[in-house]
């Protein structure tokens, strides 16, 4: 029998784990769920199920990027078959960051995102798929895409520059 302190409800006997919640008897004998966090002390390490560190560790467990089986990440359970086609690179900030490796991927690499963004308005405007100065254009942009992270607005704008070619 293995029991832990739950917040709230004292010494309890714990039934099971699973995803981040513990089923467990209280002192009168009901039956209750708690999360994982509410259980106190050395016991809450215990068990086959530690929350979302536990998750985190499961969904890491995929990559093989030299083998010839299907490899790279995964996105949900299927794994990315074709990731041998990206090519790595360090970013800036010392991240190691993937993309396709074709000319405006490699030409985009070095560019801070204000750069990009003056690049990809520049681009829009000699296509002529935008209308007005390249400043009016970048303005556009930002407010389109400042809402998201810098990688998917470096994505994004990138692109936009590959739909003009």
């Amino acid at each position: 029998m293995r029991t832990a302190n739950v917040m709230g409800y004292g010494e309890v006997e714990i039934l099971s784990r699973k995803s981040g919640w513990v089923t467990f008897k209280d002192k009168e004998g009901v039956t209750r769920k708690a999360r994982s966090s509410k259980i106190l002390g050395p016991e809450r390490a215990e068990g086959n199920d530690t929350g979302r560190k536990g998750a985190k560790k499961r969904r890491k467990t995929v990559v093989d990027l030299t083998g010839s089986k299907p490899s790279g990440r995964r996105i949900g359970s299927n794994p990315i078959v074709h990731f041998d086609r990206y090519q790595s690179h360090k970013t800036a900030g010392g991240n190691i960051s993937y993309d396709c490796g074709d000319p405006i991927a490699v030409k985009l690499r070095d560019m801070s995102l204000d750069e990009v963004y003056r690049e990809c308005a520049r681009v829009l405007k000699n296509s002529g798929r935008e209308k007005g100065t390249i400043g009016e254009i970048e303005k556009g942009l930002r407010e389109r895409y400042g809402h998201l992270n810098a990688g998917m607005q470096r994505m994004n704008l990138g692109n936009k520059i590959r739909a003009t070619h």
